[in-house]
Order: C-alpha cells, then sequence, then structure tokens
C-alpha cells in the first residue's frame, strides 16, 4: 500500500499536496499493462 504522510482521512479530500501523490499513484497503476489476465480490451 502507498501511505501518504500526514494524511488522515479520505486522501481525495486532503491537502493539494498529498492529493497529488494519491492522484499520481492512481494514474500511474492504471496505465501499468494488467499482465496476470492479458489484455481484455485490445
Amino acid at each position: 500500500p502507498l501511505v501518504i504522510k500526514g494524511a488522515y482521512h479520505e486522501i481525495l479530500f486532503e491537502k493539494d499536496a498529498m492529493r497529488s501523490v494519491a492522484l499520481n499513484a492512481i494514474v500511474e497503476f492504471f496505465n501499468k499493462p494488467n499482465l496476470s489476465s492479458g489484455n481484455r480490451f485490445a
């Protein structure tokens, strides 16, 4: 899991700096190819 120091509740309601870290991690996660299940959307 991604731990963001200083975040205490729903991350998308946190301060901009913390929210930015979370959103970047979310985008990075969805941009990764899913190697275990193949490319179902191609």
